[in-house]
């Protein structure tokens, strides 16, 4: 049998008290006879070497297999796969909760980590040997898209899995198709048209159109428009299709680009479908940074691009968009570098806004168009009214 370290401790408090009882016995002895302090010392040593390590801890709980007297939570599956699911309407799923212990499982609550999947428990209270049923209900219009991963978490009395997390993943029926779903132009050379189509089939009997596409962020690097393809093209007689034609700007700086673009569509369970695009565009000259920041507290270093290139080049065509910016170039501090730096016009109207420049990078045969853009912070001043 092994020892524990709170045996231990507890062998050592009853040597103690032994200890201390048998001083006060020994003071009071001492005052009616005549013994030596030590022929006393000699009794305290013989008694600790009498008392027993585990003497008097028989009702502690013994080590080893016993300890198997608790619940023992036992989850299948433990992660949830499942779809299609009807995209018309809520679907339930059942998960066996086994307890495997020898006392009772007690199921305290269960969490989810977003409102389009809920569960709940048929009983808090699962008896050794026993299973209980945890339903998992999924709402299909809290979702923005095709697939659902979500997390579930329950929380028991097992001491060794008081928090066991769940993966509830699931594929939607799909009201349309999108191919392809995002769009990569790759490495294009700077100057190279480019261009991408994304075909959008209806895939059920709901009606769907496309209505709008809306790129996200300061830097449209996307231009877009989309019309429905002619009926003799759709590859079923009764679902419509749209193209939709992605052409990469002109006037993009040179280095890596992703942008987020919303399509929004004609569809009862969600309005819009976010899609991403990703071109890298290479070039003899680099522009650093991607985005001017102008603002009182922004170092001034983000509001000031610099144009470096491995040859010689002329910047022309240099202006700022909008009322609100002006700018200014100059040499930089290498060879074959400019500097170009935005500064707010007077008058320029208060608040957080956003413009850009644009340039052309010329050598003698070839021209580059380049657009930058700008986020400024204008505070409006106020004087008092008694000035």
């Amino acid at each position: 049998m092994r020892i524990r370290g709170s045996h231990i401790v507890i062998a050592v408090i009853a040597a103690m008290v032994g200890f201390v009882l048998l001083a006060v016995f020994r003071d009071t002895s001492l005052r009616h006879r005549g013994d030596s302090e030590k022929d006393f010392l000699e009794e305290i040593h013989q008694l600790q070497e009498n008392v027993s390590p585990l003497e008097g801890l028989g009702q502690l709980p013994p080590v080893g297999g016993d300890q198997s007297l608790v619940p023992s939570l036992e989850i299948d599956p433990r992660n949830l796969d499942v779809g299609p699911v009807s995209n018309k309407s809520k679907s339930t799923f059942e998960i066996k909760v086994y307890n495997r212990g020898k006392t009772p499982l007690h199921v305290s609550s269960v969490q989810t980590n977003c409102a389009c999947t809920l569960a709940e428990m048929d009983r808090d209270h699962i008896p050794p040997g026993k299973v209980g049923i945890l339903t998992v209900a999924f709402n299909p219009f809290r979702v923005f898209g095709f697939v659902s991963k979500k997390m579930l978490t329950l929380y028991t009395n097992d001491p060794k899995n008081s928090a066991v997390d769940v993966k509830v993943n699931v594929t939607i029926e799909p009201e349309f198709s999108l191919e392809p779903m995002d769009l990569d132009f790759g490495e294009i050379d700077k100057g190279t048209p480019a261009q991408r189509t994304m075909v959008l089939r209806q895939l059920t009997d709901e009606p769907i159109e496309v209505n709008k596409i809306e790129t996200l962020g300061d830097l449209a690097m996307v231009d877009f428009a989309f019309s429905k393809r002619p009926q003799a093209e759709w590859a079923q007689p009764d679902r419509p299709e749209f193209l939709i034609q992605a052409t990469l700007a002109q006037d993009l700086i040179p280095g890596e680009h992703d942008q987020l673009f919303k399509i929004h569509v004609v569809c009862k369970r969600f309005p819009f479908l976010t899609c991403k695009a990703h071109a890298t565009l290479n070039a003899f000259y680099s522009v650093v940074p991607k985005k001017l920041i102008i603002a009182k507290s922004i170092s001034d270093d983000f509001a000031t691009a610099t144009i470096t290139a491995d040859r010689a080049f002329e910047l022309v065509d240099v202006q700022a968009l909008g009322p609100n910016l002006d700018v200014s170039t100059k040499p930089g501090p290498e060879p074959n570098a400019f500097l170009i730096r935005p500064q707010l016009a007077p008058g320029a109207e208060p608040g957080e806004q956003t413009s850009a420049i644009r340039f052309t990078v010329k050598t003698e045969q070839q021209a580059f168009a380049n657009r930058i853009p700008v986020h400024y912070t204008m505070v409006q001043v106020t004087r008092d009214a008694t000035e």
